[in-house]
């Protein structure tokens, strides 16, 4: 019995020592729950208020293209070309975080005063609405000549135009740094508009109004003459698009796409923000672009000299002269005939002629009386005496040349 009683025994102590293990077992894990879920609910708020709102913000930003860039504010700057991500480009180079403001009155900081804005619809767009060439400053001459005659060095001009039409002359191209000769027909020579008129569309122009537009079309500020392959190599890029080949010349370039920008109020699209930032960055220097660009005012003495062709119809006149000379020696030559003829003739008549003319003369003198002699002839007037005439006789002819009393005897 003790055996078995002991067996009891100790079967129930094991029993009580489950049961106290699981009743401990139970409060451990009634202690533990709280802290495993009290966690979660706080940790998936707070994911969610920080989370959430960002890519809701970067989305309208992008989707609403706009932010205002200031000398203070290069992160937005930064901020907002990484939103709209350039492929395989380095957006961070535009406007690293921490960099300082750019110095007053340069062309970066100018940069900086743009409203960076997607691009605009083309659509709508037409080039003959702003009016290229017109004489906007009413000098009689259209604004392609005025900016040849700006740009060009040594040049001509059309005589009769006051000095505006070019002819000839040398350029020195900006975007390619070489020089040449200006060919006018065909032309070798373009205006690029700096900023293009469709760019110009895209980012603000569509809602002008048709002064501003032929304004801005033909302000000299906008307009340079290069190579036509350049400019048609261009054609409406922007600077991230294209930059003038000649890269001494690109911080200008870049500088004055800027000014024209911000002298008529254009955005300038993420792209080619970062673009022109990352040009200015390697002349931080460069001021602002506010250099005179006016055409000069046209100047008659550069016209060409009369053309070559009109000389020789200054040289007719002498030839028209000679004409009438020609025409006037044969008569003297008809009058010499005419006058010699009957001196001729005579001198072979003479001697066949002799007896009837001698009977004739007697018969004359008989009748009229004749002449004595020469000096009665002329007193009365009748000589000199012909051969056949009343009042000739032989006698009177000593040279018997048909003709008496050639002489005055008195």
């Amino acid at each position: 019995m003790k055996k078995g009683g002991i067996a009891v025994g100790s079967c129930c102590g094991c029993t009580g020592l489950g049961v106290v293990g699981l009743l401990i077992l139970g409060v451990i894990g009634s202690l533990a729950a709280p802290t495993e879920q009290s966690p979660t609910p706080v940790a998936s708020s707070s994911a969610a208020s920080s989370a959430t709102p960002a890519p809701s913000s970067a989305e309208d930003a992008h989707e609403a293209g706009s932010v205002s860039v200031t000398p203070d504010a290069s992160p937005a700057l930064n901020s907002d070309v990484n939103a709209a991500s350039v492929p395989g480009e380095n957006n961070a180079t535009v406007a690293p975080a921490g960099q300082q403001a750019a110095p007053t009155g340069t062309a970066l900081a100018q940069l900086r005063t743009l409203e960076v804005k997607g691009r605009a619809p083309k659509t709508g767009y037409d080039r003959e609405s702003f009016g290229w060439r017109d004489d906007v400053d009413r000098n009689g001459c259209d604004t392609r000549n005025d900016i040849l005659r700006r740009d060009l060095k040594n040049i001509t001009t059309k005589a009769g135009t006051q000095g505006c039409v070019v002819l000839s002359g040398r350029v020195d191209s900006p975007y390619s740094g070489s020089s040449y000769d200006f060919v006018r027909n065909p032309t070798n020579t373009d205006i690029d508009h700096v900023v293009a008129l469709s760019d110009a569309w895209q980012s603000g122009a569509s809602s002008w109004d048709a002064q501003k537009k032929i304004a801005f079309a033909n302000d000299p500020l906008n307009l340079l003459a290069v190579e036509s392959t350049l400019n048609q190599q261009k054609g409406d890029g922007d600077a991230a698009t294209w930059l003038p080949p000649h890269k001494p010349y690109r911080c200008e370039y870049v500088a004055r796409q800027v000014a024209v920008k911000a002298k008529y109020g254009l955005w300038v699209k993420p792209a080619e923000a970062e673009a022109i930032e990352r040009v200015l960055t390697a002349c931080p220097d460069m001021k602002a672009f506010d250099r005179s660009v006016e055409p000069p005012a046209t100047d008659s003495t550069t016209e060409a000299k009369p053309a070559p062709t009109e000389r020789p119809r200054r040289a007719e006149k002498p030839k028209r002269a000679d004409k009438p000379r020609q025409a006037s020696k044969p008569a003297p030559l008809v009058r010499e005939v005419e006058k010699e003829a009957p001196k001729k003739a005579p001198k072979k008549e003479a001697p066949k002629k002799e007896a009837p003319k001698k009977s004739s003369s007697k018969k004359k003198s008989s009748g009229r009386g004749g002449f004595r002699n020469c000096t009665e002839a002329w007193n009365k007037g009748a000589a000199p005496l012909h051969r056949g005439e009343p009042g000739y006789a032989p006698k009177l002819d000593g040279d018997d040349d048909g003709v008496a009393c050639e002489k005055d005897p008195r």
